[in-house]
């Protein structure tokens, strides 16, 4: 685990003490938007949209530049004649009076101007990123799906506010020198600071130059507000999302089965992964010890705010099946890193092991794991949304799906 992350602890999957610090505060900044309102719609609307966030592959990623490299060219193109502005107030000999009757004419239009650019470029790149992601599952579902469990360890552990938002994904990764991306590459964050200090504002030495330079630095923040928006609604629902802790891609060969047992054991996620369930085992045992209890406990416990939110997903009452799905994957989770121990022991005192009957197993285990994580967080997610809008939909209680009588 490192304190914050780069571009090259992001690429190898290290887990950022400052990004897990972000999620809980995240978390903590949602429940208390609870307590304030009383409403858990704001986590309800997050939980819902999240795979819509996290669909995004390799393919998608560079549909959407292209994309991106058109809707830049438009934007470029329809806005060029702000930084013109500039100039020719700049460079024109004006008198004075000229000069100030910028301020009160032409100064609420400019900035209306860099408003009216700020929502065409925020939307122009939102359907970007839309239909590259539909085009992207459509093409290659699997692998959409299969990005899922990475894409919300990398937005919940990996990254942090050290890395600033991409206006497109994969846009700070484009090279300077690209010739099929050279418009998109403007909406660089490096680049875009480089253009707003030694181009955009350069020019502007003409009265009402503060006023302007502030609208035009909003702006450019009001740019990555949406992509903040995506990173703090991926950590605020993160305890719904985080069965996603257990999915993992099968090992694709016997051969890689001793790289798969040294993951297993020694990557700072899977540390996260098991201490993850072992807080869930002791979690369910300390539900049954309320649910034996509950009969002194509840005048107690219910009054709680904090109650109230968790109540559905504890269920004091009952034992739902999601909830055995979720206890089942925290052991077998521990039984992984106890096997895969135990084995790369043996290999280091030149034992042989049984790396076939190995790999099959552990792909089995993987497997279970993945449809057991799948059924818990929809479960969850659910649950959370039937809280909101209980009488549209029926409870799942102990019935393994809802709709079951």
């Amino acid at each position: 685990m490192r304190l914050w992350s780069t571009d090259n602890s992001v690429e190898m999957e290290e887990i950022s003490a400052l990004a897990v610090g972000e999620t809980l505060l995240a978390a903590v900044i949602s429940y208390l938007i609870y307590w304030r309102t009383g409403s858990i719609i704001h986590i309800a609307v997050s939980a819902s949209l999240a795979p819509f966030l996290l669909l995004r592959t390799k393919y998608s990623t560079e549909l959407g530049l292209r994309f991106g490299n058109w809707a830049s060219l438009f934007v470029e193109e329809v806005f060029s004649f702000i930084p013109n502005i500039n100039r020719l107030f700049a460079e024109g000999n004006y008198s004075n009076y000229v000069r100030y009757s910028f301020i009160v004419f032409l100064t609420p239009l400019y900035v209306l101007f860099l408003l009216t650019y700020v929502i065409v470029t925020l939307i122009l790149f939102t359907l970007c990123k839309v239909a590259a992601t539909i085009l992207g599952v459509l093409r290659h579902p699997l692998e959409s799906l299969g990005s899922i469990a990475y894409n919300w360890r990398k937005a919940v552990l990996y990254v942090d506010i050290m890395r600033t938002p991409e206006l497109i994904p994969g846009v700070e990764g484009v090279p300077d020198n690209s010739v099929s991306l050279k418009y998109i590459k403007e909406f660089k964050n490096s680049q875009l600071i480089h253009n707003l200090i030694y181009e955009d504002l350069s020019y502007l030495k003409f009265p009402g130059r503060y006023l302007i330079a502030i609208a035009y630095c909003a702006g450019m923040v009001f740019l990555v507000i949406p992509a903040i928006v995506y990173r703090l609604s991926l950590k605020s629902t993160s305890v719904l999302w985080s069965p996603l802790l257990w999915v993992v891609r099968p090992a694709a060969d016997a051969s890689s089965i001793v790289q798969t047992m040294q993951r297993l054991v020694r990557r700072d996620v899977m540390l996260v992964t098991r201490v993850y369930s072992v807080l869930i085992i002791a979690l369910f045992f300390t539900k049954l010890f309320l649910s034996y209890h509950w009969a002194e406990l509840r005048v107690w416990i219910e009054p709680s705010m904090l109650w109230s939110l968790v109540a559905p997903l504890v269920a004091p009452n009952e034992i739902p099946w999601w909830q055995l799905a979720a206890l089942t994957n925290a052991f077998l989770t521990i039984a992984l890193y106890v096997a895969a121990d135990y084995y790369l022991k043996e290999l280091q005192i030149k034992a042989s092991i049984p790396e076939h009957a190995l790999q099959s197993s552990v792909k089995s285990v993987f497997i279970i794991r993945n449809i057991l994580s799948i059924y818990t967080m929809l479960c969850t997610i659910y649950i959370v949304i039937t809280n909101v809008d209980y009488e549209r939909f029926p409870v799942i209680g102990t019935k393994l799906f809802p709709w079951l009588n």
